[in-house]
């Protein structure tokens, strides 16, 4: 499968919806125009040779990116960890062994090096993150692990409220949407990107304020006044939490919040 890597390569640091909006769609416009009939685009949003989204945008939206690219029409594709918000890991000299970074030398091999995205998963709170039990590995754990791993969130207490949560909420939405090739409508807001079909509709807020939205009327859509939180960023407020009701007709986000609803027609 060729990857499509813009959302990988283009979106880093601070992140303009706009920016966003336009990879999505230059994308889905050179496929209508270019690829053969029939054929599925794809998104990803890092890989083993380009920095994670936690540590090339912001740990704050590494939910939006993970909904995001779930809720796409096609393929999703998620680099092991990045469910989860796993950051790069520091490593020395002595420890750095991709070609690139040894090419680069001892004073510039941290510019050159892609070791601090290929670090092992980090599964548990044991050792080498439960990836191996071997007394060492290819390349070093992040430190982190003790309480970044996949099985601390997955045994909180809100299950909802980690990133592999919020993952897991939005993978079993996606698993109920019929069709999920067809077109989406991509609006922006301030500091909003909204993405929708008839069948929900998905608010990032990439901001640091908050934000409403009102979905109904930017939409068009024929749908019921009310929808269904079906996953909701770690941290959101309150008034979003999944399984709650909201008025698609003043969706309120909190600072870098990002919110999925099923909505309903008439």
């Amino acid at each position: 499968m060729p990857f499509n890597f813009n959302l990988a390569r283009h979106i880093k640091g601070e992140v303009l919806p706009e920016n966003v909006q336009i990879e999505i769609q230059n994308w889905l416009s050179n496929m209508e125009q270019f690829a053969p009939s029939g054929s599925v685009a794809n998104w990803v949003t890092g890989s083993h040779d380009i920095a994670r989204v936690a540590s090339r945008v912001s740990p704050s939206l590494v939910d939006h990116m993970n909904m995001l690219v779930l809720m796409l029409p096609g393929v999703s594709v998620t680099y092991q960890g990045e469910e989860l918000g796993m950051t790069n890991t520091n490593l020395t000299w002595e420890d750095t062994l991709d070609p690139a970074g040894l090419a680069c030398g001892p004073d510039r091999y941290q510019f050159c090096s892609r070791d601090p995205e290929r670090t092992p998963m980090q599964w548990t709170a044991e050792m080498n993150a439960g990836f191996s039990t071997s007394e060492t590995t290819w390349l070093p754990v992040n430190p982190n692990y003790p309480w970044l791993n996949v099985e601390a969130q997955s045994t909180d207490e809100d299950p909802h409220n980690t990133h592999v949560g919020v993952y897991k909420d939005v993978m079993q939405f996606r698993k109920q949407i019929k069709d999920l090739n067809k077109n989406i409508n991509l609006n922006t807001e301030q500091s909003l990107l909204v993405a929708f079909t008839f069948d929900f509709g998905l608010l990032l807020n990439f901001g640091e304020d908050e934000v409403s939205f009102d979905l109904i009327e930017h939409s068009g859509m024929p749908w019921d006044m009310f929808g269904e939180v079906r996953a909701r960023s770690v941290n959101g407020s309150a008034e979003n939490i999944v399984g709650s009701w909201v008025d698609l007709s003043n969706v309120k986000l909190a600072k870098y919040e990002a919110v999925l609803i099923r909505t309903q027609g008439w």
